[in-house]
């Protein structure tokens, strides 16, 4: 694998700095370490004495270096949607989420996970929204969670 550039990690993101794991290489918790924010007083990372197979090939917290596409927004969705599917999609993710969640994914205002692109897909779906469900946008970046 070359060499990567990797953004700043987020503040809530869990570093390893075991030395010699045979995973670090392929780490996300190891390779994004040295891009941890230099303006943190602290950072999150694996506690090495929690588990005998961390720093191990069998390592429990190991985190595979992947890219995937994050989405961001969900006005279009809802704008194609009959306005009682939509109120009823609303309804169901607020109750899943809470408003605040809501408001900030449909806004744009926060990243939408994949795990959590499947699951407002389905609510879309399932109160009326035409598939293939297109996100506002996509950003392809590191699976942080």
């Amino acid at each position: 694998m070359s060499e990567q550039k990797f953004p700043t990690p987020p503040s809530s993101f869990v570093f390893c700095q075991v030395q010699g794991c045979p995973l670090a290489s392929t780490c996300l918790r190891a390779k994004a370490l040295p891009y941890a924010d230099p303006e943190a007083n602290s950072i999150f990372c694996v506690n090495s004495n929690a588990h005998a197979a961390i720093g191990t090939d069998k390592c429990p917290q190991f985190k595979k270096i992947e890219i995937v596409p994050i989405a961001y927004g969900f006005m279009n969705i809802l704008s194609a949607m009959s306005v009682s599917g939509a109120n009823a999609a609303k309804f169901e993710i607020i109750c899943k989420y809470n408003t605040t969640q809501f408001y900030r994914w449909r806004k744009d205002a926060f990243p939408i996970p994949p795990k959590q692109q499947k699951i407002l897909t389905d609510i879309f779906v399932s109160h009326g929204a035409k598939e293939p469900v297109t996100f506002d946008r996509y950003e392809n970046t590191y699976e942080w969670n």
